[in-house]
């Protein structure tokens, strides 16, 4: 077609190759009051492959502003258990929320960012069928 094939041009000296990978978007999450958890591939998020995380979720709510905002991407790393304090995906009972948490006697607490709005809230396995962390958030990405 007369198309001559274009070389790629060598990358400068003093620059870092930045690996990227495709992470499942499995739906969204409150950030607020909890919604029920589908577990859905919405699409594809791409993050740097160095992110050690399973999947991504939309956050979906504003319980977590300042932090997370109502529309950020948060990835979670899928694991049991978090320390006290992080941020983690919680399932209770058939819904999903992202918030602080806190090992209690007998179940957790559930602290939001924006504690103005959204009270602490305990969870115990007395008062709930299911508690359970799903996993540890690990980043998150924001579009301007």
């Amino acid at each position: 077609m007369g198309w001559e094939d274009e070389q790629p041009q060598p990358l400068p000296a003093n620059s870092i190759p930045v690996k990227r990978v495709q992470v499942p978007m499995l739906g969204g999450i409150a950030a607020g009051e909890p919604i029920l958890a589908e577990q859905q591939y919405d699409a594809y998020v791409e993050a740097d492959a160095d992110l050690d995380c399973t999947y991504a979720l939309r956050v979906d709510g504003d319980s977590m502003e300042p932090t997370v905002r109502y529309g950020d991407i948060v990835f979670i790393r899928q694991q049991e258990d978090v320390d006290d304090g992080r941020i983690a995906a919680v399932l209770v009972d058939d819904s999903a929320t992202l918030k602080r948490v806190y090992h209690i006697p007998n179940g957790l607490q559930l602290l939001s960012d924006n504690a103005a709005k959204y009270p602490p809230r305990a969870v115990t396995f007395e008062d709930y069928d299911t508690i359970r962390i799903l996993g540890l958030a690990v980043a998150f990405k924001r579009n301007l």
